[in-house]
């Protein structure tokens, strides 16, 4: 009996348009922001999770959308003085 032959995939196995991951994660960023949880990082993810997000899409975006929130933060809070 011979052994299996395994082939390596090229490239990544979920690839989403890059709009797409965009709108995604601006959306993520705007729920983190109302719901005040972009500073906690299992606050983020447990909100996101009862928000219907997929969790294949919360690991893989999470930081980003929480970067994005701090941000915007910063500069609205900036943009008050």
């Amino acid at each position: 009996m011979m052994p299996a032959e395994f082939r390596w995939l090229e490239g990544p196995i979920v690839v989403k348009p890059p709009t797409y991951r965009q709108e995604l994660i601006e959306s993520m960023a705007r729920g983190l922001q109302e719901a005040g949880t972009a500073g906690d990082e299992r606050g983020a993810i447990r909100w996101l999770f009862n928000n219907r997000y997929a969790m294949a899409d919360i690991v893989m975006l999470l930081d980003d959308a929480r970067a994005l929130a701090f941000q915007e933060i910063v500069a609205r809070e900036m943009s008050k003085r």
